[in-house]
């Protein structure tokens, strides 16, 4: 394999990690009481002001963006998506002691949240910092109330792919396959290191 073609696979593994927990939803920001007084609901407030910070990273406005997750902070600091939308701001800017941060501020208000974990260990990835990157995958998958198991061991797979650890690539897609079997990132990935295998092996034997 040439060095180009392994850089192309680096930034297709690198494009492939995902993140969870910071898709957007719509929640409404004010409760009306039986009396005339108005109450804000913090968490409500917050999403939205998360849901039009990620929007316009999405376009690009950056500056737009930071007004509404900082607004988003001020409605709920100790809410966890506020913390993982700000993280993902500063990343997306390149701010990365910023980001790493607001990734540990997020384990400190939700330290048994497995979507912190999940994109702490696909940030950390990102960073090349991948044995710490797969033990975050790994805790995200024990903690309670987390369901994107399957995600979580196919980040993990990627990211040992991304450190040459190929058996632990294989056994965290075969992981995340026993969870959900249909997953066809994780199916291709497998694949394609079974066939790379077998390919290696023969020639070996020739």
């Amino acid at each position: 394999m040439t060095p180009r073609t392994k850089d192309h696979r680096s930034a297709i593994l690198q494009s492939q990690l995902t993140m969870v927990a910071i898709s957007f939803l719509i929640g409404g920001c004010v409760t009306v009481t039986d009396s005339t007084e108005t109450k804000i609901d913090p968490i409500a407030a917050a999403e939205t002001r998360i849901e039009l910070g990620l929007a316009y990273i999405q376009r690009g406005q950056f500056s737009r963006a930071k007004q509404d997750l900082e607004k988003a902070l001020e409605f709920a600091p100790n809410y966890y998506r506020s913390q993982l939308s700000m993280a993902h701001y500063y990343e997306v800017v390149g701010e990365y002691k910023m980001a790493e941060s607001r990734y540990r501020a997020a384990l400190k208000v939700a330290p048994n949240n497995g979507h912190v974990y999940h994109n702490y260990g696909t940030y950390l990835c990102k960073q090349g910092e991948y044995e710490k990157a797969n033990q975050y995958f790994l805790d995200a998958v024990t903690r309670p109330n987390y369901y994107q198991i399957a995600e979580s061991y196919e980040n993990a797979g990627l990211c040992a792919l991304k450190n040459k650890q190929f058996k632990n690539a294989q056994r965290y897609f075969e992981k995340s396959l026993e969870h959900e079997p249909l997953r066809p990132n994780a199916t291709i990935q497998l694949s394609a290191w079974k066939s790379e295998t077998v390919t290696i092996n023969s020639q070996g034997s020739g």
